[in-house]
């Protein structure tokens, strides 16, 4: 009897401890399918080089060519040095800190076909698009833009400094042809942030060089004098395997910015950009600054923000109106005031006879 209750306990405390041991509530908890999709991001390179520089290599050296690296270390023994240039958000489209993210493919895209709209050439809107976006990533149009955070030398962190005012400038100053290819990347994932450090090769042909020098343009150096400089601009696509247990909204937080000039878009600025992070949906209503003998295009900024960011130029340009006008008023009541004068003379006149 003894043995047989000692044996009923020892199936009983066996059963317990496999309840304890295999939990199936508890080995599920917490765990979730993971839903994999493809997100893209372009990042924008856009390398400049003395005009004199590429005439002194071409001396000697046809094709000349040129490696260059994105991150600020530059280049050393064929290595890139420093920390990676180009920094990818990806929450900007909508990808969790917990998302597992991984590198699928990576392609050099023509930039024409890429970035071309119905009003807008594509090289063009490259450049537009590197001068309104400033360093980072941006949301533009849906599409994720990255640039870079400095320059290879590592000292240009302005892009303003490093670039011309006029994109329009910057095309005509671009080499048309394919002269540029990936050497090297290398990308550091950190969440939802992936680090590029990206290796470049360009060669540079006389025959491509003589067809383009003409239209150089002149950026001042770190001497402080002007250099004639042409660009060699490449559009980089990475896509990237991303597997998240949080699929969040594209974009519900885009930022508003607002930019003034005086006369022309990219040319000398007015005032200080108006910035600010919105909701999507959210109305937004800004008042142009106000400039002393400045009127703006657009005196107050209205509209409904969408899933991504905006950015909307204001230009300025000088109150000749108000002065013209007063000088129409000033001929008119004149010559109003001559006929007046000359119908009673008339009149007068008429009746003495």
């Amino acid at each position: 009897m003894k043995k047989k209750i000692l044996g009923v306990f020892s199936v009983i405390l066996v059963l317990t401890l496999c309840v304890f041991v295999y939990n199936p509530k508890e080995v599920s908890a917490g765990v979730s399918d993971k839903v994999c999709t493809e997100k893209e991001a372009y990042l924008m390179f856009a390398d400049q080089q003395w005009v004199s520089n590429i005439e002194q290599h071409l001396a000697t050296e046809d094709p000349w060519d040129y490696t260059a690296c994105s991150s600020a270390g530059g280049i050393k023994d064929g290595n890139c040095l420093g920390s990676g240039s180009f920094e990818i958000n990806l929450s900007r489209l909508g990808v969790s800190e917990d998302a597992e993210v991984s590198v699928k493919k990576e392609e050099v895209v023509d930039i024409e076909n890429t970035l071309k709209t119905s009003d807008t050439s594509g090289s063009l809107r490259f450049w537009q698009i590197v001068k309104n976006n400033g360093t980072g990533s941006t949301l533009t149009d849906g599409k994720l833009y990255v640039n870079h955070g400095k320059w290879s030398n590592g000292t240009d962190t302005d892009m303003d400094r490093a670039l011309p005012n006029d994109p329009a400038q910057m095309q005509s100053a671009s080499f048309s042809d394919s002269i540029s290819q990936i050497a090297r990347s290398d990308y550091e994932v950190s969440g939802n942030k992936v680090y590029a450090k990206i290796q470049i090769k360009r060669s540079y042909s006389s025959s491509a060089f003589n067809s383009i020098k003409g239209n150089a343009v002149n950026v001042t150096g770190k001497d402080g004098q002007e250099h004639p400089v042409l660009y060699a601009p490449l559009l980089y696509k990475v896509t990237f395997n991303v597997c998240d247990t949080q699929q969040q909204p594209e974009v519900k937080n885009p930022t508003l910015t607002i930019r003034y000039w005086y006369d022309e878009v990219g040319g000398k600025k007015a005032a200080d950009d108006h910035s600010e992070t919105l909701a999507s949906g959210s109305k937004y209503d800004v008042t142009s600054p106000s400039i002393s003998g400045y009127s703006p295009d657009k005196d107050v900024v209205r509209g409904t923000m969408p899933d991504e960011d905006v950015v909307i130029n204001v230009i300025y340009t000088p109150k000749t109106g108000g002065v013209a006008m007063g000088f129409i008023w000033f001929i008119g009541l004149g010559a109003l005031g001559y006929g007046i004068y000359y119908y009673n003379r008339t009149t007068r006149e008429q009746e003495e006879i």
